[in-house]
This record gives structure tokens, C-alpha cells and sequence, in this order.
């Protein structure tokens, strides 16, 4: 009678474990599947040093293959493709491109010019493109209603120089300390060796 109990306690553990991914229960169920798998071994020690041995072997040889196989699942579930905002089929999300008010992609904006709109200090608005959109300036302060120009998009912000048909290179739309030496930027950076004698 106590193997019976100790099986019907065992099959209550794995059910009551795969419950614990589909419905939301804030760990109870859990709780609930680990009182069933320590009543199952209790029982089936009670009958016996084998039964409770292999129970225990059991429980610990099939609980990871269950879980992997449940958190396999999960997604593909109504529950899990709701909580995950999943469409079925969908494979991961994708982020919609930002987009400027007339419709221009972000990315596109690289090798536009402008004009500040604002003192960008060195964040501020910058007219490009006809839109009005928040910049930040790799040179410095920018004062109002001076030239600018699109240089790099680094985590949905839009980065520009001073001067118009200033051209980034990779290196230096991934390094703002990187100065063109034709850029009005460079002027700030000129020097005589006769300053320092």
C-alpha cells in the first residue's frame, strides 16, 4: 500500500512541477511539488530501503530532464508567449527603428548637416533634415543657429560635429575624442612649437 501511495505522490510531484511554469502561483505550486517529492521518498522509505533508493535516483535523474523539457516548452505555451509579448512563431522581438517626425530612419541620418537650433551644450536640438530632433555635439558647446553635421547614431542618440560636409570615419564615429584635423574642431587644437619655448 505505501509503494502505491509513494508512486501516486510521485506523479503528483511532476504534475504539480509542470503546473509551476504555467500558471502563476508566486511559488506555491512549487512549494507544493517539493512537499510532494519529500512525502513520496518518506512513504517509499517507509516501505523500504530499495523502493525509497530508487524513488530518490528517480526523482534525481528525471527532475532536471523535466525542467529543461518544461522551460523548452515554456515559450511556445499561451501563458509564456504572454508573459514573453510573443506573437506564436515569432522567434525573438525585434526593436521598431526610430524614426524621425517625416519619416526618416535614424541610420540614415549619418552625413546630414543641420543647424543648431539650441546652444548645444553639448546636448540640445539641432534642425536636420527639416526635423527638429535632441543631439549631442562630440566637439563641445555648439551655439545657436551654427552648422552641424550627423557623424554617428550610438544607442537611439544622435551625435554630430560642428561644420557642415565634415565626413566621420569608423574609428572616429566610435571614439568622440577623435578630432578631423579639417573640421572647425581642429582650429581649437592648433598650436606654434615657438608657444611653448
Amino acid at each position: 500500500m505505501a509503494s502505491t501511495y509513494s508512486f501516486g505522490l510521485l506523479i503528483l510531484f511532476y504534475v504539480l512541477l509542470v503546473l509551476e511554469f504555467l500558471v502563476p502561483s508566486g511559488g506555491l505550486i512549487g512549494v507544493a511539488a517539493v512537499a510532494s517529492a519529500v512525502a513520496c521518498l518518506v512513504t517509499a522509505f517507509s516501505h523500504s530501503v530499495f523502493l525509497g533508493t530508487v524513488y530518490s535516483l528517480v526523482i534525481m535523474a528525471s527532475t532536471p530532464v523535466v525542467l529543461m523539457l518544461v522551460i523548452k516548452l515554456w515559450p511556445h505555451t499561451p501563458i509564456g508567449r504572454r508573459i514573453l509579448n510573443r506573437r506564436p512563431g515569432q522567434a525573438d522581438p525585434q526593436r521598431p527603428q526610430k524614426v524621425t517626425e517625416s519619416g526618416v530612419a535614424y541610420p540614415d541620418l549619418i552625413g546630414r548637416s543641420g543647424d543648431a537650433l539650441t546652444d548645444l551644450l553639448p546636448s540640445g536640438r539641432a534642425r536636420i533634415g527639416g526635423d527638429a530632433l535632441d543631439v549631442t555635439c562630440l566637439d563641445g558647446p555648439v551655439d545657436a543657429g551654427k552648422a552641424v553635421h550627423v557623424v554617428d547614431i550610438s544607442g537611439g542618440r544622435i551625435r554630430v560635429r560642428r561644420g557642415e560636409g565634415f565626413k566621420a570615419t569608423p574609428d572616429e564615429s566610435s571614439d568622440p575624442n577623435v578630432v578631423d584635423r579639417d573640421s572647425p574642431a581642429a582650429s581649437d587644437l592648433s598650436f606654434d612649437m615657438d608657444d611653448f619655448e
